[in-house]
């Protein structure tokens, strides 16, 4: 593309800054820019009447990846000088992020390395803007990497010294006032270079489905897309690991091991939670009276089931605490669902119709446990987590004809095999209950998980959900190759 069109482009003149065009000075913080067939560069050029609507197209493509970096450095900047470097701040500011400014400095240099090409030339070279995104992708965005690692604990941090300093909140809400926050809390402006570097795969993925097969720039293209792509899972993966590294902790600190039940360890690194909650254990009670009726021989008793990728811990709750009653290796844990009349032949004073009864058992103890949830939802997403789980061989004729739901509100998981939505996540449906919850697979990062109905719309054309599986297995693809 370049030899077609370097009679007319020539060094691009006198291009001005990105910096200056991707947002106007007066919004710091907006997200209203400029496309690259408005610059004044490209219009006076006249570079737009020899390219097709494709290689338009492109460019846009090419083009939103430097003004999303120059409005991005832009809020980052407001961060900076608003809240870190707030003189009534000194002495806190170091709590709400150490890592900011060690990323500004290296989003500044890839900014200007960016912002150079766009100055040589304005019509953008794929392979050229590729090759400085990989390079950067696999070394110097390491600090996306750890910024991402330790916001959870900087986010607690910051949320901790406004409950218990009225005058550091009070200056916190002052500056978010000011116009350069444009109504943006400090914690819109925290969460920026984690939403940055899960938004590059997105940008990449544009340019490379707007570049014919044929172009000798797919390749390069392509090994940037994957190089982004590993980039997003390791900030998750980061930012996962610190989250529950700080959960498992919490859970230990609650955990009662009596004199009858041997301590174990909790924490490690190889271990997550993968679902907790109280339910009802249904039991006959034992007795020798000829009198006492069937329903009164009934016994039941609240348990607190933890379960872990590894381990089962059974429960009582008291107070706060939980005091252990079981522990099992998890992979010796079987859940089955039993019908009605199952329920009745072994619990005859069980009422009918309101079960949701299954039947735990320890294989290894010869214990089985008869537990009752509240929902039927509750009872499916608890055995299922229960089961022997293959590693997922996802085909793309197996995803192509599910329902597809579009999020209208947001959600944050509660429990830990929920799924969080953020507005316009798209999610492929794979079950759905009759109490309102689905369970399904988010398409930007191909996580699963359950959640409610009513937070979603669903996608009703076929051509829509098809296009959107498509741009999900391409980032898989690229992810694994």
């Amino acid at each position: 593309m370049r030899d077609r069109y370097n009679h007319i482009v020539g060094d691009g003149g006198s291009a001005t800054s990105v910096l200056s065009n991707a947002t106007s000075a007066k919004q710091p913080c907006s997200s209203v820019r400029k496309l690259w067939c408005e610059t004044a560069q490209v219009k006076n050029c006249g570079v737009l009447l020899s390219l097709t609507p494709g290689e338009k197209k492109l460019q846009e493509s090419l083009y939103e990846i430097l003004t999303s970096e120059a409005s991005y450095l832009k809020s980052l900047k407001v961060l900076i000088k608003e809240f870190i470097q707030a003189p009534k701040l000194s002495g806190t500011s170091g709590v709400i992020h150490l890592c900011v400014l060690r990323c500004h400095g290296e989003f500044q240099r890839f900014l200007n390395e960016m912002e150079a090409l766009w100055k040589a030339d304005c019509l953008l070279m794929p392979a050229a803007i590729s090759a400085i995104l990989q390079e950067y992708a696999m070394k110097e965005f390491d600090v996306y990497v750890k910024y991402c690692s330790n916001q959870r604990y900087q986010m607690q941090a910051m949320d901790r010294l406004k409950e218990k300093n009225e005058e550091f909140n009070e200056v916190i809400k002052e500056i978010e006032g000011r116009p350069e926050c444009k109504g943006l809390t400090i914690q819109s402006f925290l969460i920026l270079p984690m939403q940055r570097a899960l938004r590059f795969p997105i940008l990449m993925d544009a340019v490379c489905n707007r570049m014919p097969d044929y172009d000798p720039n797919a390749e390069v293209t392509k090994r940037c897309l994957n190089a982004l792509q590993k980039l997003a899972k390791r900030c998750n993966d980061g930012a996962r690991r610190m989250e529950n590294i700080e959960k498992l902790t919490n859970i230990r600190r609650k955990l009662i091991f009596d004199k009858n039940t041997k301590s174990i360890p909790i924490v490690s690194e190889s271990r997550y939670l993968v679902k907790e909650g109280a339910m009802l254990k249904l039991k006959l009670k034992e007795t020798t009276s000829i009198f006492e009726k069937v329903k009164d021989r009934l016994k039941r008793d609240y348990l607190h089931l933890f379960l872990f990728n590894d381990l089962l811990i059974i429960t009582r709750k008291k107070s706060d605490e939980f005091v252990v009653e079981e522990y099992a290796d998890s992979a010796y844990v079987r859940a089955e669902i039993l019908s009605d009349e199952e329920v009745a032949r072994r619990l005859p004073g069980a009422p009918k119709g309101s079960n949701n009864v299954f039947v735990l058992s320890l294989v290894k103890k010869h214990v089985d446990f008869m537990l009752s949830c509240k929902t039927e939802s509750d009872r499916t997403r608890w055995v299922e987590a229960f089961a022997e789980k293959e590693e997922d061989k996802e085909r793309i004729y197996d995803v192509f004809d599910c329902p597809q739901v579009q999020a209208i509100y947001q959600y944050v998981a509660i429990e830990p095999d929920e799924l969080s939505l953020e507005v316009s996540d798209i999610i492929n449906v794979s079950r759905k209950m009759r109490d309102g919850w689905y369970e399904g697979m988010r398409l930007r990062d191909g996580v699963k998980g359950w959640f409610p109905q009513n937070h979603t719309i669903e996608i009703e054309s076929k051509d829509t959900r098809a296009k959107n599986v498509r741009q999900k297995f391409r980032l898989l693809e690229s992810a694994h190759s």
